[in-house]
This record gives C-alpha cells, structure tokens and sequence, in this order.
C-alpha cells in the first residue's frame, strides 16, 4: 500500500519595516534592568511624548552614558532600522560632532557624545499606539505608530556645528533655487526681513507660521520645480524609503502646487541667511544662525499629525475615556 504525504504550506505574511521597527524597540527594552527600564520608558500619554528640545542637556529617556555595550547595541540597532542609511549617517556624524565641540570649548562638560537620550511611549506592538524618540544637542526624532503603521515622524530637527557638511545638500539645493529665481520671481520669494537667530518654531509644540509667504511652487518653471522638490526630498531622505514616500504622498495630496518657497539674507554662502518650505500642514525651516555658515539648524514639522497628534485624539476618545 503506497501512502501518500502531503505537502502543507504554512504561508505566512512578510514581516513589515514598522513590526522590525516595534521588534527592535521591544529587544532595547528588554536589555534594560528594571530601574533602566522606568527611565526609558513612559506612558504613551505622558506629556513628554509632545516635548522635543534639540538643546544640550538632559531629556527624558536613558541617556548613551548609562547603557552598556550590548545595550548601547540594540539601540543603535532600533535607530538604524528606523532611519535610512543616510539618516543614521548624519546623526552620527552630528553626534560626532559634540566631540569636535568639546575639545574646542575647553572640555565643556555640556558637549558630550552620550549626553543622547532614547525614550519610548507606550508598548511597542502592531495593535494600539506607541512612539519612540531619539534625542540630544542638534538631534530631535520623533516616531508614532498606530496599529502596525507609522503615522508620524515628526517633530524632525537635525543641526549641525562646526561643520556643515552633514546638511550641506539641505544649503546647497536651496541656494541653487534661490539664485535660479528671476527678477520678478525673487520679488516673491525673498522676504525683506532680517534673518532670524534660529528657526521661527523654535520648541514649541504646535508649530504655527502666522502668514504663509514666498513664490508657489506652481509659479516656478521646470528646472525650479525640480529643483524644490529635490530641496523637499532632501530633507525628507533621513527616513526610512517608506515613511518618505508616505511624507511625499501626503504633499501630493495636499496639493504641491500650494507649497511656497521663501528665503531671507543674502545668496552668499559664508553669510547668515534662512529660507522655509510652506503646505497646508507641510513646514520646514532652515537656519544659518552664524556669519561663516557652519551653524545651521533644520526641521521638518507636520502642522496636523506632529508626535502622532491624531492617534493621541482617538487614544483619548476610545481608549482612555474611561
């Protein structure tokens, strides 16, 4: 008698970037003693989720210094699968930078290589919502989730000093459009205004812009077009591939012939200056902050979904009424 087996396929689904994401969030954790573990991890509510500070000092979250090798490990591990590699290269090399700080200011103990803080909100699942944040001087990421999908990655501020070369495509592009414009084109787009000392948001929790001022993207010719929306990419291209393409999506969306361009200084590099991208919920600002241009500030805000705002609402309405 000949016995037939049969072959049984167990399909499974693929595991997706936000569930490595979670998983490594949740293999940080678990590196963690338990006193480490109440530093780095807080409620999901908690008010601290809707803080970001890119100044030196202490944030919440454990800090680099308190974490050894293999903890320091996994939480290189969960922000190189967050980022892109050209996301994880800069901010490394901003971190590396505080070294360069330190030396040069006579040891100041407020530049510190691991003066770098991790903190997650919530429980890292694919049900329900969470967030973690990476931050330091010059270094402010931010990433919610809500059921197994990202929904934000903002508030995104990265700067840099001494060196700008980390940010130098960030300069370069938008100086290329500047200068590319017109006459009549930098009538509209050049605001005659002195340049701010940092960028207009600055730490705030709901970023606002009082007028929305600048030349329309609609307004620009081809080669400007493509020259702005290489500026916005590139701004973008820390993320992961997906989390950009849903960020350039959304801006579709909203309608990118909206977005305005707007700069203020001169069109000299070595010279202070700033410029602003401007949607309907789209805002990023950039900031020369000193004369020889090597201290710039950037930031990318969501004015509707900034630290998972829209999830927080219906975690409130349906969660935690209770």
């Amino acid at each position: 008698m000949r016995v037939l087996f049969a072959t049984v396929l167990f399909l499974t689904s693929p595991i997706t970037w936000e569930d490595q994401v979670a998983s490594d969030a949740r293999g940080f954790l678990n590196t963690l003693t338990e006193t480490q573990r109440k530093q780095a991890r807080l409620p999901y509510d908690a008010d601290a989720r809707t803080e970001f500070n890119y100044l030196p000092g202490a944030k919440h979250g454990i800090a680099l210094r308190d974490l050894d090798t293999a903890q320091r490990t996994a939480a290189q591990r969960l922000l190189a699968t967050t980022l892109s590699k050209v996301g994880l290269s800069k901010v490394q090399t901003i971190r590396a930078l505080e070294q360069v700080l330190f030396e040069r200011e006579n040891r100041n103990p407020t530049r510190d290589v691991d003066g770098y803080y991790v903190a997650v909100f919530g429980e890292p699942s694919d049900r329900g919502v969470w967030a973690w944040r990476y931050e330091g001087h010059h270094t402010s990421l931010s990433f919610a989730f809500k059921d197994g999908k990202i929904v934000s990655s903002t508030p995104q501020f990265l700067g840099v000093n001494p060196d700008p070369k980390a940010l130098g495509n960030e300069r370069d592009v938008a100086y290329d459009l500047a200068r590319s414009l017109t006459a009549a084109q930098r009538k509209r787009a050049i605001l005659d205004r002195e340049v701010p000392g940092d960028i207009v948001t600055g730490m705030q929790r709901k970023a606002e812009i009082q007028r929305r001022e600048g030349i329309a993207f609609k307004d620009l010719d081809a080669g400007q077009k493509a020259m702005m929306e290489r500026l916005i990419k590139t701004h973008a291209e820390v993320q992961n591939e997906k989390e950009q393409d849903r960020r350039w999506k959304m801006i579709q969306a909203e309608s990118l012939d909206e977005v305005v361009f707007a700069w203020i200084g001169p069109l000299e590099k070595k010279s202070r200056h700033y410029y602003r991208i401007q949607g309907r919920n789209l805002l990023i600002e950039y900031d020369c902050t000193q004369a020889d241009g090597n201290h710039i500030h950037t930031v990318w805000r969501n004015l509707k979904e900034d630290f998972g705002a829209d999830p927080l609402s219906e975690h409130y309405q349906h969660g935690h009424s209770h």
